[in-house]
């Protein structure tokens, strides 16, 4: 028997992805402990990250601590013949690479020299522990991150809005929320 999913046309089961994908953004957005809200131009606080022995510095952007499990359909029968039930499981988890951009520093290239040991093949030396801690406009702690073996897998240079900023994506392998 094909599961329920084959059983739609491609296009119907991309729309029906793309669907309830769009209604899961929305609803975590709209959640009032979610990072990428607090963080907007209505809370100009800032986020301070502090890699273990490595760099400093303070954001005036991040998003994307957390992780994710694929789903999984499977298709369990039931008591009548050719009725069947849905079921939802978990699958491979993903943890999310976490993005922070601040406007540039010229003095302060300590980012980018951490970037440069894992482009030189120097992983190991590059694994560090994290510390992400969000501020809110008064200086206070709203919430606080332990990242685990992170490395940064991507630095850009780009010009938003007439200035000069700095993108880091540092991948990690596991976090806890501190606070």
């Amino acid at each position: 028997m094909r599961p329920f999913f084959k059983s739609l046309t491609k296009k119907t089961y991309l729309l029906a992805v793309l669907v309830i994908t769009l209604i899961f953004t929305l609803t975590i957005l709209q959640m009032p402990g979610n990072t990428m809200v607090e963080a907007h131009a209505d809370n100009p606080g800032y986020v301070a990250v502090n890699v273990l022995n490595t760099c400093e510095g303070k954001f005036s952007e991040f998003s994307d601590i957390g992780c994710e499990n694929e789903i999984i359909e499977s298709r369990a029968a039931t008591t009548g013949p050719g009725s069947y039930t849905i079921l939802l499981v978990p699958g491979r988890l993903k943890i999310h690479k976490l993005e922070l951009t601040r406007v540039l520093e010229q003095k302060d290239l300590s980012f980018y020299n951490w970037r440069k040991l894992v482009e030189t093949g120097k992983v190991t030396t590059a694994r560090k522990e994290a510390t992400v801690t969000l501020f809110n406009s008064e200086g206070e702690v709203l919430a606080q991150w332990k990242l685990t073996n992170t490395w940064p897998c991507e630095i850009t240079y780009e010009m938003i809005n007439g200035a000069y900023t700095e993108k880091v994506t540092i991948a990690y392998e596991n976090y806890q929320r501190l606070k």
